[in-house]
């Protein structure tokens, strides 16, 4: 297990922190959507890992591998991948981009009222300011983006396991 945390464990987080920071260059710039294709492409990329690493478990132990057994060890790696996002995401936040929160805000209410009604966009923007209100700190965001790609994670690990399970 040590030799599969080192190896691919440290591989997703590598991965994770690089990949992601490079997607949050866009965000940098003011491209949202174009960042948050990346971000997620970028997530995925980082729990590819789990193949191999599960593939490699079960070569090293006699060609067997449970499907609790799998989705523990996927679920074991996908932790780095969302260790490495959410320091990144965190450092981005507070340190790199600090007022992300609020020109994320102005940019996606300034979006809603030129494609809804007066009275739409007055709803929708209370509603969504009050959502917002929950990712009013850079760890509230690291938080949610771990839980973010621990689900990822979760649906990739089932996945991978269903592969090599035996």
């Amino acid at each position: 297990m040590k030799t599969l945390a080192r190896t691919f464990g440290l591989y997703q987080f590598l991965t994770a922190v690089i990949l992601f920071a490079l997607s949050l260059i866009g965000t940098h710039q003011g491209d949202y959507s174009s960042s948050e294709i990346l971000g997620y492409t970028a997530i995925l990329l980082s729990l590819w890992g789990i193949f191999p690493g599960l593939k490699n478990y079960r070569s090293a132990h006699n060609q067997t591998l449970g499907f609790a057994q799998g989705l523990g060890i996927g679920l074991f790696l996908t932790s780095f991948s969302a260790l490495g996002i959410s320091l990144v995401d965190y450092l981005y936040t507070s340190v790199v981009n600090p007022d992300f929160l609020s020109e994320f805000l102005t940019r996606s209410l300034a979006e809603m009222k030129a494609t809804m009604t007066a009275e739409e966009f007055r709803i929708q923007s209370l509603e969504f300011k009050s959502q917002m209100e929950v990712f009013s700190s850079s760890g509230a965001m690291a938080g949610f983006m771990f839980v973010t790609v621990s689900l990822m994670g979760l649906v990739v690990s089932l996945v991978a396991t269903l592969i090599y399970k035996k």
